[in-house]
């Protein structure tokens, strides 16, 4: 179905509005100042493939990451969504950033067919571990930084599954902010169900998907375009991260990123391979977030005015071989991926300083 332009701008920006509405009800009826003053959540609404459709100006590594975890969440639960049920989860390496950032993800269906995913990730100030705020500087393994919650659904049907809550609850601290950061995303949730459900209602189904599936297809145009400019070839960069040994050396050792960017026509892959191996230290990032910052960095540079949503990655490939800095995997710690996210960023702005020098703000 051809959607006008006027009506795809319009469709564009009802979405985000919904995402922008679910962080203000998360902010009003947040508990943990980290949530209500930091701002530290994310919301998005994703359509029945896992695709991004709109977000909010919250946090961009969430926002990047998020689509990893709706596709977690859908292989986990294929075809056995219903309506009223929510998935939970905040594990690294099922598409998690650190597991202090717990994703909730809620089905919204319509006339029995699974029609959008709202999603909030919240960055909960304690998920247990070794130390408050379950962030440890000298952890050495994932256990030590706190619960990991695979996709389970903590809502099924309307109901909430207690016993599940219980478990969560009871390896946290401060457990009365763990409920209401819970029910305040449970809250943004079903605000942006009520309003797609207006939306629904006001132009129907099919018009509403045409929009979505129009709006993606420009955004990946658009991305395509700008690559396009770009002269075909291979660029490099390289960069490291500083870590210290285990005991009883306690040596500084540096961790090698590398990074081949390829161009060739419309599409651009980012080669992380050569990176050095995940280490026992809160210094590795997971895969999703990984391809947040590829994703971050060339939206910043080529597209920064634009709304972001799927259609940007689709021209992207991210190459991050498991068991590196750039991919971890159990049971090496993940919770401070923001160390390396940063040096991901950098490797890419240098490469791209290579190929469109005049653009990025990086040295070569």
């Amino acid at each position: 179905m051809p959607v006008d332009p006027i009506s795809l701008e319009v469709f564009k920006s009802m979405f985000i509005s919904v995402a922008e509405e679910m962080g203000v009800a998360l902010l009003r009826t947040a508990y943990s100042p980290n949530i209500k003053e930091r701002r530290d959540f994310s919301c998005a609404v994703f359509d029945p493939d896992g695709q991004m459709v709109a977000q909010a100006a919250h946090v961009p590594v969430h926002l990047g990451a998020m689509p990893a975890s709706v596709k977690a969440a859908l292989d986990t639960f294929p075809g056995s969504l219903r309506p009223g049920d929510m998935v939970i989860l905040n594990d690294p390496y099922l598409g998690g950033t650190h597991l202090n950032d717990v994703t909730l993800i809620y089905p919204v269906f319509h006339e029995g067919e699974l029609v959008f995913f709202p999603a909030v990730r919240e960055h909960w100030a304690d998920v247990g571990g070794s130390v408050p705020g379950s962030m440890s500087g000298t952890a050495t393994e994932i256990y030590q930084e706190g619960i990991r919650i695979p996709p389970i659904k903590l809502v099924e049907r309307g109901e909430i599954n207690h016993a599940a809550m219980e478990i969560l609850l009871s390896n946290m601290r401060v457990r009365d902010e763990r409920i209401g950061d819970f029910n305040s995303g449970l809250a943004a949730c079903h605000t942006a169900e009520r309003r797609v459900r207006e939306l629904i209602t006001r132009y129907g189904i099919e018009t509403l998907l045409a929009g979505v599936q129009s709006n993606l297809e420009r955004s990946e145009a658009r991305m395509r375009a700008q690559i396009a400019k770009l002269p075909d070839g291979e660029y490099f960069y390289e960069d490291y991260l500083e870590t210290f040994s285990q005991p009883p050396e306690y040596r500084l050792e540096p961790l090698l990123l590398p990074l081949h960017l390829t161009v060739t026509g419309e599409t651009l892959t980012a080669d992380f391979t050569g990176a050095a191996e995940q280490a026992p230290a809160p210094v590795n990032s997971t895969l999703a977030v990984t391809a947040a910052s590829v994703f971050i960095t060339l939206k910043s540079v080529f597209d920064p005015t634009q709304a972001l949503n799927h259609g940007s990655f689709r021209p992207v490939s991210v190459i991050a071989p498991l068991g590196t800095i750039v991919n971890v995997t159990h049971p090496a710690p993940a919770g401070s991926h923001g160390e390396i996210r940063k040096r991901v960023i950098a490797t890419m702005l240098g490469a791209l300083a290579h190929a469109c020098p005049e653009l990025p703000s990086a040295d070569i």
